[in-house]
């Protein structure tokens, strides 16, 4: 199963139903052009164009009230784990992990920034978290894949 954060699932879902707004937009104007021509002169598209505003013009209005809605997450402490009780997930400290996640980025932030540029440094790393995360990983734990990556290429 695919965990994301709870931003990153939020701004999936809102990129999703903007480009769905977006598209349907055009098919909603193109729908209202060819449904004037149709009218205008007397041509048989006004159908094609009705049926184009109204299914588009739905389509919009369904996907502006998606993007107002917060959808539910799955937070993957509350999902059962074979074979890790939760004393053992107790154990290690969200705090210290989030610490050592934030040390990491700032390192790996300097060693990018100092070899690709303030703007391509960070579309790069901001680029690999992502796809860390994408993949199921912790934000914690791209940190310290890209960490040792890192290191493997420098070694």
């Amino acid at each position: 199963m695919l965990y994301l954060c709870p931003n990153c699932l939020r701004k999936r879902n809102l990129e999703k139903a903007d480009v769905n707004i977006l598209v349907a937009t055009l098919f909603l104007i193109g729908g209202i052009l060819v449904l004037g021509y149709g009218l205008a002169f007397g041509s048989p598209f006004w159908l094609i164009g009705a049926f184009l505003t109204f299914v588009s013009g739905a389509t919009v209005w369904y996907n502006v009230s998606r993007r107002g809605e917060v959808p539910p997450e799955i937070v993957p402490e509350t999902m059962p784990e074979a074979g890790i009780s939760a004393e053992e997930k107790e154990a290690k400290s969200d705090e210290a992990e989030a610490e050592e996640a934030q040390r990491l980025y700032d390192q790996l932030f300097t060693e990018y920034i100092e070899h690709w540029g303030i703007q391509t440094g960070t579309q790069l790393l901001e680029g690999e978290i992502q796809a860390y995360t994408r993949h199921g990983d912790s934000y914690a734990q791209a940190m310290r894949k890209i960490a040792e990556r890192n290191k493997r290429k420098t070694h």
